[in-house]
């Protein structure tokens, strides 16, 4: 792996970490207005965003994070071991 490539392959994983990290952040903010009463919403409609938020934002998220840190363990390894090869 040339180190341009090299510092690609690993900075990829590690921007989706981020990026959905950031995403988490954005739902506990909207949870958070949620639980403090603020949004005016009915008690279907909050059930509705609880829902939507867990199954679509929360879940999508921490499985994108899996993902990318499996990817970046692997890359990580991948390295390690090229490095160790190489000496």
């Amino acid at each position: 792996m040339s180190g341009s490539s090299s510092k690609h392959d690993l900075m990829a994983p590690l921007c989706n970490i981020r990026a959905f990290n950031e995403e988490l952040k954005h739902v506990a903010s909207v949870l958070q207005s949620l639980a403090d009463g603020q949004s005016g919403k009915s008690p279907e409609e909050l059930s509705r965003m609880c829902g939507q938020l867990a199954n679509d934002d929360i879940i999508a998220c921490t499985d994108a994070i899996s993902r990318a840190s499996d990817t970046l363990e692997e890359k990580i390894l991948r390295l390690l071991d090229s490095t160790a090869v190489d000496k």
